[in-house]
């Protein structure tokens, strides 16, 4: 039987986290010899995050220690520079043309693609099919959110735990656009989803509890057995701090996955490509 892929993914979001938290990250997945995708903010501004800029041009020696254990990605949260939510096409082509260019002047190909609050569209697919990008893991199938200036992330389609082709017409559909959808895992057939009723909120449960935490690879080899499908853990920096434990859960964790022969780890891209 095939390993399970494993694709452990942060959405790296705000300053005071990236400088302290995210080397010490970083360093857990160097030496358990594992990967991560690490989304990279890059936005307008900051209205609903602590930090506004981007991550690869204030932070450049926190990515060249997260590129050495992973995925370099993109991360954008959709919204104008006035902190409205916005899916104008206009402003996504702006901002994911902004973002994959200074990404890429610093030496970094990104190819992979995560939406700030899960949000992207078919048009936002179709602009990364532009730009070249292999994958986005923008879904978690079953969610459901309404955010504020009338944007709704609605991912009650088709689609489910497997990584799909999806359709020039809509992000949650099978069809042929040149790119695969990566799912975050969900706990489908809800009928809907938030992310604490995904695998990512089963860890977050789980993970900092002896000695439940042990049940977790158990239950995660049985949805990846059911689903068929790898496993998409979506995590951000913030989640994360010095002195609460979270950081020896992860440690954990990740050492169980490592020492697994039923797990393997995988990036988006890889997992993407397969």
């Amino acid at each position: 039987m095939e390993p399970i892929d494993v694709a452990l993914t942060f959405d790296v979001e705000r300053d005071e986290t990236i400088r302290e938290v995210m080397p010490r990250i970083a360093t857990t997945f160097e030496r358990h010899d594992a990967v991560g995708t690490w989304f990279l903010k890059h936005d307008y501004t900051n209205r609903f995050t602590d930090y506004t800029g981007r991550v690869v041009e204030d932070f450049p020696n926190v990515v060249e220690q997260l590129v050495s254990v992973g995925e370099i990605a993109t991360h954008i949260h959709f919204r104008d520079v006035d902190g409205t939510f916005t899916m104008d096409p206009e402003i996504q082509r702006d901002l994911l043309t902004a973002a994959t260019e200074s990404l890429r002047d610093h030496g970094y190909t990104a190819t992979s693609f995560r939406g700030g609050n899960l949000c992207a569209d078919a048009t936002t697919l179709q602009i990364l099919e532009d730009l070249e990008y292999d994958a986005d893991s923008s879904v978690l199938s079953g969610h459901y959110r309404e955010l504020p200036d009338d944007v709704v992330v609605d991912h009650r389609g088709d689609a489910g735990n497997r990584p799909y082709v999806p359709s020039r017409n809509s992000h949650v559909t099978a069809g042929n656009l040149d790119l695969t959808e990566v799912p975050v895992s969900g706990l489908i057939p809800l009928e809907t989803l938030s992310l604490g009723r995904s695998l990512t909120g089963i860890y977050n449960r789980v993970a900092p509890m002896k000695p439940l935490n042990r049940l977790l690879l158990l239950l995660f080899t049985l949805w990846g057995l059911t689903s068929g499908a790898p496993i998409v853990l979506l995590f951000h920096d913030h989640e994360f701090a010095l002195d609460d434990g979270s950081l020896a859960a992860l440690e954990t964790f990740v050492g169980a996955v490592a020492e697994s022969p039923r797990f393997r780890f995988a990036t988006i891209r890889q997992i993407g490509k397969a």
